[in-house]
């Protein structure tokens, strides 16, 4: 396989890594937000409830981008990059992830569960956010490595 087409794919690959860790992410804020009960210590919902919704609220962002960056997985590699650089999806998409990941670490009540004693009882959470990190970070690397287009025969 020629590295310009298997970079392209490993890129496509990895949009689609954070687009799934971010969708599991949201589900667990609003898993939280409906059902404090299910977590292993009480938790009152009036205080964390308007951090809950601005980590919510930064995620609406990345919905509306996400038609666009799923899209770009049915163009061929020439077609992709010169989506991608007219409309700066990849780098919106990222601009957008790292959005979410300031908002939800400004949040005193999230940055606590990042706390290892706290991590027990958020775990999940914990572990997908974290998760969404690593994914975001191993995009951004892909996308700012350089790349040999592939040409069409």
């Amino acid at each position: 396989m020629e590295q310009g087409l298997q970079d392209y794919r490993q890129l496509l690959h990895k949009i689609a890594v954070t687009r799934h860790y971010l969708h599991l992410f949201e589900t667990e804020l609003k898993m939280i937000e409906q059902e404090p009960t299910l977590l292993e210590f009480s938790v009152e919902t009036v205080l964390v409830k308007p951090e809950l919704d601005k980590i919510l609220e930064a995620c609406n962002p990345l919905k509306r981008q996400e038609e666009m960056v799923r899209a770009l997985a049915w163009y061929d590699e020439p077609s992709f990059r010169l989506m991608n650089t007219s409309l700066d999806v990849v780098e919106e998409w990222l601009s957008k992830l790292k959005f979410l990941e300031d908002v939800a670490v400004a949040q005193p009540f999230f940055y606590n569960l990042l706390d290892q004693d706290r991590a027990k009882s958020f775990g999940i959470l914990v572990d997908l956010f974290g998760s969404l990190q690593v994914a975001t970070a191993a995009l951004k690397e892909e996308y700012e490595r350089p790349y040999e287009l592939v040409e069409n025969d």
